[in-house]
């Protein structure tokens, strides 16, 4: 079936018609925290080697059949959410707006309400409200036109959704596959104060593998989180290979959903870590980081045990860490914030010895001037945001 006048966003963006038969390539937008992208493609690149994307400010573009689009929301650790870009058309005015809404197949892809999410950049058109409200009317107007009946609401929360985005009077309209924010893996129910989204604690894990194969390192290797909290980096480092099938997405209700049969549950390759150990002084929040684990089987552990007190761990077991600590905001430290990380890095040091350390730091302490135990050095970084707080993921190689 053809949609009039709207723009199949898989080639010239002229005014086309959007293929619907079988087989065809869409155009899928992966939305990443900004200054991930280059570790949400390296990822990209190990579930699909030799797909193209291109790496924009906040996420990837990239062309790629229904099935392995939908697949993505199971496979990929890094992205926030997944979108499928329907249309693109020019668009100045609300009455076109309408028109050209009011005339795609939404019923070749949904059969139930669609909350209407809109941005608007440098454009005539900068009401949101209004633009999300002509969205509505004229998704409605389509099933009525059509004599087909929307399945019955849902909670606005778990409702489809669609995003208008306006940018210098260029319409782009998206579908959401993934529904729920991807960092919500179904695993982990309990949480602790000042926790890291499991969307960045996956991208510093894959940073440290990615840094390992560039420094000839192998794997697997014991992990050890040395303020582990709620278990985050823990839950990450069991599930990194394995594709998720423990939560529903989106695109399972499309009507299109029938092309993406589920598929089982597979890994890209061995896995990064052959046991996984968590430190944590805190007795509740060690409890807490337990009851997140059992799930999860043999192979991970956590320790009440205060980092800076405690004992030296086997030397002769090859190991990496990964932590995100205080940065001194929602949970306080006492002194300067900088003596604090260094005195971190010493403690990491003489427990654990690790042949490579990744530690998350708020920018606000200079973390490349930073005193660090004399055989490391520091071999990548990269820098995002984490709960509205600058950061850096700052890698260490033990020498």
């Amino acid at each position: 079936m053809k949609s009039k006048g709207f723009t199949d966003v898989r080639h010239d963006r002229g005014e086309q018609t959007v293929q619907t038969a079988g087989g065809e390539v869409f155009e899928f937008f992966l939305v990443v925290t900004p200054g991930l992208e280059s570790i949400a493609a390296w990822e990209l690149e190990q579930w699909l080697p030799g797909c193209e994307a291109r790496v924009e400010r906040g996420g990837l573009t990239l062309q790629l059949p229904l099935a392995t689009g939908f697949s993505l929301n199971r496979k990929l650790k890094v992205p926030t959410r997944i979108l499928i870009r329907l249309a693109e058309f020019p668009c100045r005015e609300f009455p076109k707006l309408f028109r050209k809404v009011s005339t795609f197949p939404w019923e070749e892809w949904v059969q139930e309400p669609v909350e209407f999410s809109a941005s608007s950049h440098r454009s005539r058109l900068r009401i949101k409200r209004g633009i999300e409200e002509t969205c509505r009317d004229a998704f409605c107007a389509r099933f009525k036109k059509k004599g087909l009946a929307l399945k019955e609401p849902v909670d606005v929360e778990d409702a489809v959704c669609a995003l208008v985005r306006f940018n210098e009077d260029l319409c782009t309209v998206s579908l959401d596959t993934s529904g729920k924010l991807l960092h919500k893996r179904g695993f982990k129910d309990f949480t602790t104060e000042a926790p890291i989204r499991e969307t960045m604690a996956a991208a510093v894990l894959l940073l440290l593998e990615k840094t390992a194969l560039e420094l000839g390192l192998s794997f697997p290797v014991e992990f050890m989180d040395p303020m582990c909290g709620s278990g985050t980096f823990l839950i990450e480092g069991v599930n990194l290979e394995r594709s998720l099938h423990k939560r529903p997405f989106a695109f399972e209700r499309f009507v299109k959903a029938s092309e993406a049969e589920k598929e089982p549950e597979v890994r890209r390759r061995t896995p990064l870590f052959s046991s996984l150990i968590g430190f944590e002084a805190d007795s509740k929040a060690s409890v807490v980081a337990e009851k997140n684990l059992s799930v999860l089987g043999h192979g991970v552990s956590v320790v009440t045990q205060d980092i800076f007190k405690a004992g030296e761990l086997e030397p002769e077991t090859r190991r990496w860490v990964a932590t995100n600590p205080p940065y001194g905001e929602r949970l306080k430290i006492r002194g300067p914030l900088a003596k604090y990380y260094e005195e971190l890095f010493e403690a990491v040091e003489r427990v654990v010895r690790p042949e490579l350390a990744a530690f998350v730091l708020p920018l606000k302490v200079g973390p490349e001037r930073l005193r660090v135990p004399r055989n490391w050095r520091v071999v990548t970084s990269v820098r995002f945001s984490n709960g509205g707080i600058p950061v850096a993921a700052c890698v260490f190689h033990r020498r």
